[in-house]
């Protein structure tokens, strides 16, 4: 079954509102709602267009898959590459776990991989 996740990509995004951030951005209150909370039975492609543009993201991004019984789980199906991953949830646990020079070293890595995202060059490093 594909779900929604846009509440938790936008969560990881930065985005501390995300209702007030949807209805902001042209998404009436109701169907603001629905998207967060994944009741959201079908949605326009209009509003799929209008998340990624707005939250810098692919449609894939948008949702996970979670393999449904009725249908046999090929490992070599292209919607193996939505599957639903815990990475986001996990990550405030993770972080708490790491020393201060590993939270700068994963801060600068995560730098250098939104620069080179966004068709920069990385920095150079410091001897």
């Amino acid at each position: 079954m594909l779900n929604l996740r846009v509440k938790r990509l936008m969560i990881s995004k930065g985005i501390a509102n995300p209702h007030s951030f949807l209805v902001k951005n042209g998404i009436n209150h109701t169907t603001a709602t629905k998207i967060l909370s994944s009741r959201c039975k079908n949605l326009k492609v209009e509003y799929i267009e209008l998340l990624c543009w707005h939250i810098s993201c692919t449609p894939n991004e948008l949702f996970d898959w979670d393999p449904d019984k009725k249908y046999v789980d090929h490992p070599g199906h292209p919607l193996q590459a939505i599957r639903a991953k815990n990475t986001e949830s996990n990550l405030p646990k993770l972080l708490k776990r790491l020393s201060k020079d590993q939270i700068i070293e994963l801060s600068t890595l995560a730098v250098d991989m939104l620069i080179e995202n966004e068709g920069g060059k990385k920095r150079e490093e410091k001897a």
